[in-house]
């Protein structure tokens, strides 16, 4: 399992935000630093691009973004969630989800109050029939991930594959705000942290 923690690389990111994301690169830990269209033929999201951090754990790959984020400012931040995902469903909304590309399947663990719409859009935004998705219904009665997860999952696991990958969607950092390492820069990592990591190219945003 993947862990990729998604956040919203904003049109004007300059050279400082492509410096720390080179940077973040090079972290002992990180194998991927992605971006991906997260648009994914839905109009109603964010015109800018997606960024992911990938690592094997949840609370790195969270805490290693949540760094990024403080370090670029405006350049690097949360997604806007869709207009029905506000008001009312605004408690229920689920800021993770799980999706697997194999073998031209794409398989799918999210909440979902309608498993046969979520499919549906899933295949529209993965370009796949409808009988080549699987969605597996998975978190609390009543709840909902937002289109972000979705478009962030599809995207990075067919980027990732066969590797399943949980996306972390940067909603979710502003509900524990206990944490330090959260806010903590990335120049403030250990110098044993900064060590040559995996790496990854960039996707075309």
């Amino acid at each position: 399992m993947l862990y990729a923690a998604v956040g919203a690389l904003f049109a004007d990111a300059g050279a400082e935000t492509e410096l720390a994301i080179s940077h973040l690169r090079r972290v002992h830990g990180v194998l991927h630093v992605l971006s991906y269209p997260c648009s994914g033929g839905e109009s109603n999201l964010d015109p800018s691009a997606g960024i992911a951090v990938v690592t094997r754990g949840y609370w790195f790959s969270r805490q290693t973004l949540a760094r990024l984020m403080a370090q670029c400012g405006g350049a690097v931040g949360m997604f806007a969630w869709n207009a029905e995902r506000e008001g009312e469903q605004a408690d229920a909304r689920v800021t993770r989800g799980t999706a697997q590309f194999v073998d031209g399947h794409l398989h799918l663990w999210l909440a979902t109050l309608d498993a046969v719409r979520s499919r549906g859009q899933a295949a529209r935004i993965a370009g796949l029939a409808s009988d080549l998705v699987d969605v597996r219904v998975v978190g609390q009665p009543q709840s909902e991930a937002g289109t972000n997860v979705l478009v962030s999952a599809i995207a990075l696991a067919r980027a990732l594959q066969p590797s399943p990958v949980q996306v972390i969607v940067a909603q979710d950092f502003e509900h524990h705000p206990e944490s330090t390492a959260a806010r903590a820069p990335l120049n403030g990592l250990p110098q044993s942290v900064l060590l040559q990591g995996l790496g990854a190219k960039a996707l075309a945003a």
